[in-house]
């Protein structure tokens, strides 16, 4: 990672944390259509862990 590194972590974190809410509120059925919210979450948190170990 280029730059201050810490910056880009605490980000990735923050967007894992969105994801998870995101898929808890899939599987919850509140929000969005439950699969959408799901599958968007599911999303964020693989994009998110793969950017923490890029």
């Amino acid at each position: 990672m280029k730059g201050s590194a810490p910056i880009f972590v605490a980000l990735s974190v923050l967007g894992i944390l969105v994801g998870l809410f995101l898929v808890s509120h899939g599987l919850n059925g509140n929000g969005l259509s439950a699969t959408l919210t799901l599958i968007i979450g599911l999303f964020v948190v693989f994009k998110e862990i793969l950017d923490i170990f890029h």
